[in-house]
């Protein structure tokens, strides 16, 4: 199925105005099969460099989006154990792991059994 999610960018470092990140998940076959909508409560330029960086990647490093993609197990969710945060887009990293580790659980919820819907 398709989840909308939304998770919150946070600066603890008082350097930008927090804002709210949403975007749909798709989840088939226990798997992640795509991410995409990204949308913003509060867009600015940087708001959205940041973000785009964490999702998509830069010249430098893979984004969020292709390496959580190639997972083929997420039953015990996204985590730096298995996806790498993108240098420089922490905060905007760690809010899309934070929604797409919502986008499982509500996977899990409608299973019923606490696992990812492998049909």
């Amino acid at each position: 199925g398709t989840y909308e999610v939304t998770a919150t960018v946070t600066d603890i470092y008082d350097e930008f105005t927090d804002y709210d990140l949403t975007m749909n998940v798709t989840i088939s076959s226990g798997r992640i099969i795509d991410i995409s909508d990204l949308r913003y409560s509060y867009e600015d330029v940087s708001n959205k460099m940041f973000t785009e960086n964490a999702a998509f990647g830069d010249k430098y490093a893979a984004g969020l989006v292709a390496q959580i993609k190639e997972l083929n197990y997420i039953d015990d969710g996204i985590s730096s154990k298995n996806v790498d945060v993108v240098s420089g887009a922490t905060r905007s990293s760690v809010a899309i792991i934070e929604a797409i580790n919502k986008a499982i659980d509500m996977a899990k919820d409608v299973n019923s059994v606490g696992e990812i819907p492998t049909s």
